[in-house]
């Protein structure tokens, strides 16, 4: 029963490098210094996992136990696939799009580059002109109803949120910045060219940029970490977490293609599959 265009890892994930965000560790790091991941210490070839319910050998190719039907990598329940928000730290659906209590934004898709000018009317001559236009080309009205001091000070302001989006997403979250970053430089531009509407929009686009990153990379780094703490206790009771740290692989490398949903989803199914495999483990011990 294969999954739809992937497949179990060939490895677990590299002991001497961070499997969320690949910085180099130290040997005695329990965590990432980059991304607060935690390690994972399991570095043999993984040709098949043990299914943690009933321990009989999988395909690496399989996502689901040929002998007692366990679907690792299928279909859990929506109950099951929850998260925490970043934010409020209320409890949200893993299909959510935003945050039932506090309504931010939970896996908004993040643009790169700024929105266009809306369409406006020249109240004189009815030409259809843009935002950016300080007056109509037509008949010389103008458009714009700030002075240039006003603009200053209001994409100022703008820039200001921008920024503080912008430390705050590095100092909380291991995540790639660069198209925030560049937003950013590109209002400051269009500021200094006093293109106000322009830097308006970007500075705007650069805060909602940098929120958005900041806010996938702590839900996906929530469900990581809980399911690696889910993994290594599950370990320690002699359970087989052969097919969780599998899943771990592959919520890494989505994270690592910024699909950050899939990645949630898998790193829930990880601590689900670890849970399973101590349940199991338990059912078994008293006929050991």
């Amino acid at each position: 029963m294969a999954g739809p265009g992937r497949e179990m890892p060939q490895t677990a994930p590299d002991e001497a490098h961070c499997a969320v965000c690949g910085h180099a560790l130290g040997g005695g790091d329990a965590t990432c210094e980059m991304c607060g991941a935690p390690r994972i210490a399991r570095a043999a070839p993984l040709d098949a996992v043990r299914c943690p319910r009933c321990s009989a050998e999988i395909p690496r190719i399989a996502t689901a136990c040929r002998a007692c039907g366990f679907d690792f990598l299928g279909t859990a329940t929506v109950a099951e696939l929850r998260i925490r928000c970043p934010v409020c730290g209320a409890g949200a659906s893993a299909e959510a799009e935003s945050c039932p209590s506090c309504a931010t934004a939970l896996f908004a898709p993040v643009r790169a580059e700024a929105p266009p000018p809306a369409a406006v009317v020249c109240p004189t001559c009815g030409r259809e002109a843009t935002e950016d236009e300080a007056e109509c080309t037509q008949c010389g009205h103008t458009l714009w109803h700030l002075r240039p001091e006003a603009w200053e000070s209001l994409v100022m302001e703008r820039l200001d949120g921008a920024r503080l989006e912008l430390e705050m997403t590095e100092r909380e979250a291991w995540i790639d910045l660069k198209d925030a970053r560049r937003l950013y430089e590109s209002a400051q531009v269009a500021l200094a060219e006093k293109h106000f509407p322009q830097a308006l929009r970007t500075a705007d686009a650069a805060a909602r940029t940098a929120q958005g990153c900041r806010v996938q990379a702590m839900v996906f780094l929530d469900a990581y970490r809980n399911a690696v703490g889910r993994n290594t206790a599950a370990q320690e009771t002699g359970a087989d977490t052969e097919a969780c740290d599998a899943l771990l692989r592959l919520a890494a490398d989505a994270r690592s293609r910024k699909e950050y949903r899939e990645a949630v989803r898998l790193a829930i199914r990880s601590r689900l599959c670890a849970e399973e495999a101590v349940a199991s483990r338990s059912r078994v011990r008293p006929s050991e």
